[in-house]
């Protein structure tokens, strides 16, 4: 054993505290769930008399699709969108069911014109189990500009319409689509998506119990978040 790796392990041979034991099950949680609901990225294009019939004002549209090809579909929408849209599509056992969209203001922000506990209720009366939340990010200059990263509004929003959400036992996914591709930035899943406490029973079994458990957990909460896909922005999670 290197004298490096013995450093590391008495640097990092205390139990987890609480606040990192929620964060470590958070991130197993993401593991889990994105596991359970794999998509493709694969850009599939939007057929043009379906993109004109996109109402800008708000509409409820029934939309029936394997979850895998959701976010890419969606994408395919807002794709050369010059308006930010957002999209709320409503998921029932890794199927979407219905959808909403509606157009922004400009090329710079959008909010949806449905008050989420309106989307909350269609969401209950259909026992739906997720929430997928897609939004475009016009680019002006593709060649000169980047635009795949959400907002630090994007995250305070999809936090916040995590946290309410949470509460009817629904879990969601955010996206910023650029181009036709969709990616991930916001994740979080719910008690009946994902169950926790089979998770955080597995986390307090280990912890606290000896140096070389203590380092296994820590070492497992600083290491940089695996890829489902090379698509997924996984820096952008803040709460992984």
């Amino acid at each position: 054993m290197g004298i490096w790796l013995i450093c590391d392990i008495l640097l990092n041979r205390h139990p987890l505290t609480e606040d990192e034991i929620q964060k470590l099950l958070h991130r197993r949680q993401c593991y889990q769930g994105l596991r359970k609901h794999r998509f493709s990225s694969k850009p599939i294009p939007a057929n043009p008399k379906e993109k004109k019939q996109m109402r800008s004002t708000g509409e409820w549209c029934q939309f029936r699709e394997n979850f895998r090809f959701v976010p890419a579909r969606m994408a395919g929408f807002l794709k050369y969108k010059k308006h930010e849209w957002i999209v709320i599509v409503i998921i029932r056992s890794r199927r979407s069911e219905y959808l909403w969209w509606n157009k922004g203001d400009d090329n710079s922000s959008v909010y949806s014109l449905l008050p989420l506990e309106s989307v909350t209720a269609e969401a209950c009366a259909m026992n739906a189990d997720m929430i997928v939340i897609l939004h475009n990010h016009p680019n002006p200059d593709p060649s000169r500009y980047n635009c795949i990263q959400p907002s630090d509004q994007d995250l305070v929003s999809a936090k916040w319409y995590s946290e309410s959400l949470s509460k009817s036992g629904i879990s969601l996914l955010e996206f910023v689509c650029e181009r036709g591709t969709p990616y991930l930035y916001f994740a979080h899943f719910a008690d009946k998506t994902v169950p926790h406490e089979p998770i955080m029973s597995t986390i307090q079994n280990k912890n606290g119990k000896g140096i070389l458990a203590n380092y296994s957990l820590r070492r497992e909460l600083r290491r940089k978040p695996r890829k489902f896909r090379s698509v997924y922005t996984w820096a952008d999670l803040k709460d992984m």
